[in-house]
């Protein structure tokens, strides 16, 4: 429906120009997130994408859709319209300030045996600072199983790096956190377990209009470093290993 309002009202302003005396007094105004403005001629519209307007300096300027807050049209310097939001559907995503994040995923490996199976989860929360749509930090904490039927598990506290590639409700992003983890000793055949250093790096979707929760999906590589001092018996022996996972993330961000 906002598709169809920005094209009735580009038409009315083209057949205004048209059958105009004075078309050169037909101007569009595009009033920008950021508090620009910009007035001019508009020179070409792809609905949905961008927008190329001839400012009143002579300059040629191609403006996404995506950067458009409101827009209108006036003639002899007389305002034509109702201000409207432009078609892709309005971007009310915060770029800065504080945020929440939750996640829930599973952590995939490529090696199965006995006592546990090719997939383990992972559970985390985070909070922090974001500056820009590029750049934002925190720290957070979570859980690691890294194997469904054993008791290798890791509890990692780490900090994190994110960002947004796109200003508009659906964006790429990218994630790296970084810590470390404290092993568990919970079964009764480990003596004891020593933690180590987590990377995990990852790329991902943000979902929603930037309104109250939004979800995200990513993918990613988790690395952690870990020891493990078992026994069964009069058998005892020491593992020292790094986990290399594949992680599968749904996240949720406040």
């Amino acid at each position: 429906m906002k598709k169809i309002q920005l094209l009735s009202l580009i038409l009315f302003g083209i057949l205004n120009t048209a059958f105009s005396q004075k078309s050169e007094d037909n101007n569009l105004h595009l009033l920008l997130y950021k508090g620009m403005t910009l007035e001019g001629k508009m020179i070409e519209l792809v609905p949905g994408e961008y927008v190329v307007i001839l400012t009143t300096d002579g300059h040629e300027i191609k403006v996404p859709d995506r950067k458009i807050k409101r827009y209108y049209y006036s003639q002899d310097d007389q305002d034509l319209r109702t201000e409207m939001t432009p078609g892709h559907g309005a971007y009310h995503f915060k770029e800065s300030g504080f945020y929440q994040y939750s996640t829930l995923g599973v952590i995939m490996n490529t090696v199965s045996n006995a006592e546990g199976g090719t997939v383990g989860f992972e559970m985390s929360i985070s909070a922090g600072h974001q500056w820009s749509r590029w750049v934002g930090a925190g720290l957070g904490a979570g859980v690691d199983f890294y194997r469904s039927g054993a008791s290798e598990m890791s509890f990692p506290l780490f900090a994190e790096v994110r960002g947004y590639f796109f200003s508009r409700p659906s964006t790429p992003y990218y994630l790296v956190r970084s810590g470390y983890g404290f092993a568990s000793a919970n079964e009764s055949r480990i003596n004891a377990a020593k933690g180590g250093w987590m990377f995990n790096p990852a790329v991902g979707w943000r979902l929603g209009d930037g309104r109250g929760l939004k979800m995200t999906l990513d993918v990613g590589l988790h690395f952690q470093h870990a020891g493990f001092d078992y026994s069964q018996g009069e058998e005892q022996s020491d593992v020292d290993i790094v986990y290399k996972r594949l992680s599968m993330r749904l996240g949720f961000l406040f």
